[in-house]
């Protein structure tokens, strides 16, 4: 559990990441938007990191660390940070190095959350069987009927068990889908829900 208020950095990973030393300036971007007095020479720090010929994944290792070490003697407060579309950096080998050495040597104050579409591109089983880590799947995330039932209400602004019931088996608890179908019948009166619902489904 994380304590609140705590500050979140997001970064979405695209192809110009598919660089150590481009990724880790945008990691370190991220963090000042959260965490502004950190200091201007991990920015420097960032930018040095790039590719080198020979060992590139041990150098993105090493440059994990390098980051990791400036991060914890940086970090006052405990700070997520959010790397979305891991998948993107799957089949460069220097770049998922780099985040994978980044997870294991990730400074204390730091919450990391890497989302992926895919199963991470390195093993992780490790890091979770020792409680350093947690995986969370489609199956975790999904809402149950319960939880379906409070979006119906909170956004319509009535209880319908059997709305929610219907659009939980229309959207197999996917969360986006049911906020998704939850805001499009609520625009229409009763009615008219269910033949919304049929067009969907």
């Amino acid at each position: 559990n994380w304590p609140a208020p705590l500050p979140v950095a997001w970064h979405t990973i695209g192809p110009a990441d598919r660089v150590p030393g481009i990724l880790a300036r945008h990691i370190v971007d991220a963090l000042r938007l959260r965490v502004p007095d950190l200091s201007a020479d991990l920015v420097v720090a960032a930018s040095r990191l790039r590719g080198h010929d020979g060992d590139e994944v041990g150098q993105a290792e090493a440059s994990a660390a390098a980051l990791a070490e400036a991060l914890e003697a940086v970090l006052r407060r405990s700070t997520a940070l959010v790397l979305d579309d891991v998948h993107e950096i799957a089949s460069v080998a220097e770049v998922s190095g780099f985040v994978a050495a980044l997870s294991r040597q990730v400074p204390t104050a730091l919450n990391l959350v890497l989302v992926s579409r895919d199963p991470l591109p390195f093993r992780t089983a490790r890091m979770v069987a020792h409680g350093e880590a947690a995986e969370l799947g489609a199956a975790d995330l999904a809402f149950t009927v319960g939880d379906t039932e409070e979006l119906v209400e909170r956004l319509i602004g009535v209880p319908d068990a059997g709305l929610a019931r219907a659009v939980h088996v229309l959207s197999g608890g996917w969360p986006v889908a049911t906020r998704l179908a939850v805001e499009a019948v609520a625009r229409v009166p009763a009615a008219g829900r269910a033949a919304i619902l049929d067009t969907m489904a």
